[in-house]
């Protein structure tokens, strides 16, 4: 358990996972071990120490980690580290409990590592700091974990880096493109395959070469303007479209909404994909086209608590494919009743078929009871005067 730290309500750190509060824990244990008060590079290096953020993250959590760590005091010997914890400074209970906020923002019970880690970024971006937020990549992090993005999203964005970084560029626009173009998200199946090489070949046009040791370059790139704004899109449209995730495929539709003054843009306007059609092909692909029924559910709390938990896991890219997923496991569980159902349903059926062809001209024909035919099958007479 974490001691509850002066200033900080009870009710805050109870909010924390269990894998949230083992960061506080180990900021504590490095804060004390330096004689420090707990302050926002413990938090950090904690954060960044943690097994639950690190499959999260696009950089090298080890890289950043030594950036971090070069900012902190060396460890004096264990004997002479205080016993007690240390308090927490004023910066680090303002993260805590702003970590809180974000994730009632979002929906969640409980507080995440990336919540703390978006928190974090956001208190050392408005510092002098920045410079360290962005050198490291860290503000990169933030907006994978602040927009929840998917695995395949997160490979999109490291490819974009890489991209970048051997060309000794901020990312922007074109590397993100690359990144796409390149994934086997959901976007590959939006853009035609006989379509991507060709483009990829373009897009990689209008960046500059790579220079003959790439590898030299070693510092990740920071994100430019339009980077942000493409990301902060992409977050956008994820929630036009009812998603609570950001993939690939809203990656691509940030891009493609773009002014077509922009090259990379022109380039998918011209194969076709504008946003009136991407969008189109978006919800064919997640939704499986317009052949498929859809239908409105009501879901209690816990229920629509394991739907999201299967969002934020991958196992689903929306809500309604997560329902999905539960209901075909669920009857391909009980494949046998639903067997004799469908059995059952197909007898009564045939008998209300049976019962139509006995009864359904009587039935669809009252008049003829009310008229009957007079004798020799001609008419009856008319009345007089008719």
């Amino acid at each position: 358990m974490v001691e509850q730290p002066p200033g900080v309500p009870a009710e805050a750190l109870e909010r924390f996972s269990v894998a949230a509060r083992k960061v506080v824990r180990q900021a504590t244990e490095e804060a004390r071990l330096r004689n420090q008060p707990v302050g926002p590079y413990h938090l950090l290096v904690a954060a960044l120490l943690s097994e639950e953020l690190a499959p999260k993250l696009v950089g090298n959590p080890t890289w950043m980690l030594h950036q971090v760590m070069a900012l902190l005091p060396p460890k004096p010997p264990e004997s002479e580290a205080p016993a007690e914890p240390p308090a927490l400074s004023d910066e680090a209970k303002e993260i805590l409990l702003s970590s809180v906020k974000r994730a009632r923002l979002h929906g969640y019970p409980f507080v995440l590592v990336e919540h703390l880690l978006v928190a974090i970024v956001d208190r050392l971006s408005s510092g002098p700091d920045a410079p360290l937020v962005q050198r490291t990549g860290l503000a990169v992090e933030a907006a994978m974990a602040q927009g929840h993005f998917t695995s395949k999203a997160r490979e999109a964005v490291r490819v974009a880096m890489e991209e970048a970084r051997q060309r000794s560029q901020p990312v922007g626009a074109p590397h993100l493109l690359l990144g796409v173009l390149r994934s086997d998200g959901v976007s590959v199946r939006v853009i035609e395959e006989k379509a991507r090489p060709l483009l990829a070949e373009q897009v990689a046009a209008l960046l500059p070469p790579k220079p003959v040791e790439a590898g030299a370059v070693s510092d990740p790139p920071g994100l430019s303007q339009e980077a942000k704004e493409i990301l902060l899109s992409a977050l956008q449209k994820a929630r036009l479209l009812g998603h609570r995730y950001v993939g690939t495929e809203h990656l691509l539709l940030a891009i493609v909404d773009r002014s077509p003054a922009y090259p990379e843009t022109a380039l998918l306007h011209q194969a076709g994909l504008t946003p009136e059609t991407t969008t189109q092909e978006i919800r064919a692909v997640l939704e499986g086209g317009p052949r498929d029924t859809v239908v409105s559910v009501r879901l209690d709390q816990a229920t629509l608590r394991t739907v999201d938990a299967m969002v934020r896991a991958g196992v689903a890219r929306s809500r309604s494919e997560a329902v999905f997923l539960l209901a075909r496991k669920g009857i391909e569980a009980h494949g046998e009743i639903f067997v004799q159902l469908q059995s059952k349903l197909a007898e009564i059926e045939a008998i209300e078929a049976e019962m139509r062809r006995l009864f359904g001209a009587a039935a669809t024909t009252p008049e003829s009871a009310q008229s009957p035919p007079t004798p020799g099958g001609s008419e009856p007479p008319k009345p007089s005067g008719a």
